[in-house]
């Protein structure tokens, strides 16, 4: 194999590193999305999105909002509520507008939510 010197090392030690501040940084609670789509006949446009619950608590209720644009313009907006997710699951939903028919992208958040064993919704 070789011997093993600082111009080795070092790629090995940067990826360790990458892969350990990666993980570490892990939203609480990720979006997912899926492929977004119209239907021309209703004119709605909608996109599937999912929620992953990293933290070791069940999420109640979690509000994902998309933005959908048109190249940089935003031509329509919509929001969906995805309940108990538990620990380490995937939940899903869909989120519609019948602004969005021209449509060529789909940006979204969390834009509140309601974990186990708090009383009031929090807003990001």
């Amino acid at each position: 194999m070789g011997e093993l010197t600082i111009a080795r090392i070092i790629p090995i030690i940067l990826a360790a590193s990458l892969a350990f501040v990666t993980a570490a940084h892990a939203e609480p609670v990720e979006v997912i999305t899926g492929k977004l789509s119209h239907n021309d006949t209703l004119g709605w446009t909608h996109i599937s999105v999912g929620v992953k619950n990293n933290t070791t608590n069940t999420v109640k209720k979690v509000r994902v909002e998309c933005g959908f644009f048109h190249g940089l313009d935003l031509i329509g907006a919509g929001s969906t509520i995805i309940e108990w997710v538990q620990p380490g699951q995937k939940a899903y939903g869909t989120v519609m507008t019948s602004d969005g028919a021209a449509s060529n992208k789909a940006e979204c958040r969390i834009s509140g939510g309601l974990w186990e064993n708090e009383e009031k919704e929090e807003g990001k």
